[in-house]
């Protein structure tokens, strides 16, 4: 008797949020096609109208009307054949506009099968183009604490002295007092964690955004209860810390993104699943990358020097290092 185990067996299912996500994608490549091949949706898409957009309710018209669908494999599987026929088109009779017309079909059949609206797919891609790859209106961004009391709102401007002392413990200072707890890496061998905090703070800075850093500051916005409790509260800040940690360890094997301009697309789209359900979701992805690659300037620079000031500025959504005096 042959015994066979089986592999990653029943455990994933895929998220509805991954479906509009890739069905998405799919959609803009073939749009792309038939730009660059030069053929009029509406030669494609039907339901493309004069104005030169998709009516999004007729292609919605075959959602939830009772008729028997084919499971979603199958109708992926019909789209990856399709696909197929469409990259080898020479090698059928076929004409290329058929072929796409046939592809536009099957992708119609999976929009109906997973019950994703066209325009829900189309919104779903837009936004992660705007957020990744375009530079966000200073005006449009998230502030978090605009309308609430000055002692409630994250400081305007603020330096931060970031001091090691013996025994290998980094101690934070703010207008002369102390910031919080000494800090130490836990690790072995050293990796220089001890200086995270520094994550918080272009956190706070760029995003507007760190419940830790609201914590060690006392400004937590306790006018609302709500969200003293559900933004600034336990929670917010131990998925702040767990976020950071997780950063800092995808960050260790790559020279902590020493000479990187930019960072992994499937990393950052990471970090925006982490902080779903708190207010940092609204953040662009792109605001995200520049907090990160920030922060990391200031990391490598302050395991050179051993301590330094970090200043914040939240109108620049920006910090900076100076070097301080004995």
């Amino acid at each position: 008797m042959t015994l066979v185990k089986q592999r990653s067996r029943g455990e994933y299912v895929a998220e509805r949020a991954i479906l509009v996500e890739e069905l998405g994608d799919v959609l803009w490549y073939l749009l792309t096609l038939c730009r660059r091949l030069a053929i009029p949706l509406a030669d494609v898409i039907p339901e493309h109208n004069e104005s030169g957009r998709v009516n999004v309710s007729l292609v919605r018209s075959d959602i939830g009307h009772g008729r028997q669908l084919a499971p979603l494999s199958e109708t992926v599987k019909d789209m990856g054949i399709a696909l197929g026929r469409l990259l080898s088109h020479n090698e059928c009779n076929d004409t290329v506009l058929d072929l796409i017309r046939r592809f536009w079909n099957n992708y119609r059949q999976c929009l109906a099968v997973a019950q994703i609206d066209l325009a829900e797919a189309i919104e779903d891609n837009l936004a992660k183009v705007r957020g990744r790859f375009m530079d966000p209106m200073s005006m449009e961004l998230p502030t978090f604490d605009c309308g609430y009391p000055e002692d409630e709102r994250l400081p305007n401007w603020f330096r931060i002295e970031v001091i090691e002392k013996q025994q290998e413990a980094v101690v934070l200072r703010w207008k002369g007092e102390p910031l919080g707890e000494p800090l130490y890496d836990c690790v072995t061998p050293p990796d220089n964690y001890r200086f995270h905090d520094v994550f918080h703070i272009a956190f706070a800075a760029i995003l507007h955004w760190s419940p830790t850093f609201r914590k060690l500051t006392g400004r937590k916005r306790r006018s609302n209860p709500l969200v003293d409790q559900e933004q600034d509260g336990g929670r917010a800040i131990v998925v702040e810390e767990g976020l950071v940690a997780w950063i800092f360890m995808q960050a260790k094997g790559r020279a902590f993104f020493e000479d990187c301009r930019c960072l992994p697309f499937d990393m950052l789209k990471q970090i925006g699943q982490f902080v779903t359900g708190f207010e940092a979701e609204a953040c662009p992805l792109s605001l995200w990358e520049r907090a990160i690659l920030r922060g990391f300037e200031a990391f490598r620079t302050l395991a050179e020097k051993r301590n330094g000031i970090i200043v914040g500025d939240r109108a620049g959504r920006d910090i900076s290092y100076e070097n301080r005096s004995p």
